[in-house]
């Protein structure tokens, strides 16, 4: 168990990794229960991209769906190159709503992340930041503090369980392929 006091998921990684006391490892996945439909082979191609470009941080974003680009839940990220060409990029941008958003590389944010334990390290020891605190995005703490995010594309959209109208989604999805 991890302390009830932390300002991030992320923070609680950090602290789960501590207690391991391993110097062993140089990514650790954050992969969030909040999205229990994620594809295996997402999570495999995220974790090959990140070794391999030697990312600091690295998430999974896919296609959005016209019906989720208001909706608040929803977290969008929006990208340098189009990921559907090039199947990674880098993360200029995360945001829950689009407002008068002109940029045409915006995707469905994906609650996965790799880090570097390096990287981890960083981030934990960096202060929030009014944005991350007003949006409740934590990975704006890195964006504003100059870290890299790398955006892998995925290839499947998961359903994230937000609202309990997702939860009776995922709860019919999951009993039917049962």
């Amino acid at each position: 168990m991890t302390s009830r006091h932390h300002q991030s998921g992320t923070d609680r990684i950090f602290e789960a990794y501590k207690k391991l006391k391993r110097k062993d490892i140089d990514y650790i996945i954050n992969l969030q229960g909040d999205e229990p439909l994620i594809d295996a082979n997402d999570i495999l191609n995220l974790n090959k991209f990140a070794i391999q470009n030697n990312s600091e941080i690295a998430t999974l974003a896919c296609k959005l769906e016209n019906k989720n680009k208001e909706n608040q839940n929803v977290v969008k990220v929006i990208s340098d190159k189009n990921l559907e060409k090039y199947n990674f990029s880098k993360a200029i941008k995360f945001t829950r709503d689009l407002g008068d958003e002109k940029l045409g590389n915006i995707y469905h944010h994906i609650g996965i992340y790799i880090y570097k334990v390096s990287s981890l390290l960083k981030f934990v020891s960096l202060n929030q930041t009014p944005n991350e605190i007003k949006l409740r995005l934590e990975q704006l703490r890195a964006l504003e503090n100059n870290m890299k995010i790398d955006v892998v594309f995925a290839k499947s959209a998961p359903v994230g369980v937000d609202t309990n109208q997702d939860y009776l989604e995922i709860k019919k999805l999951m009993e039917y392929k049962s």
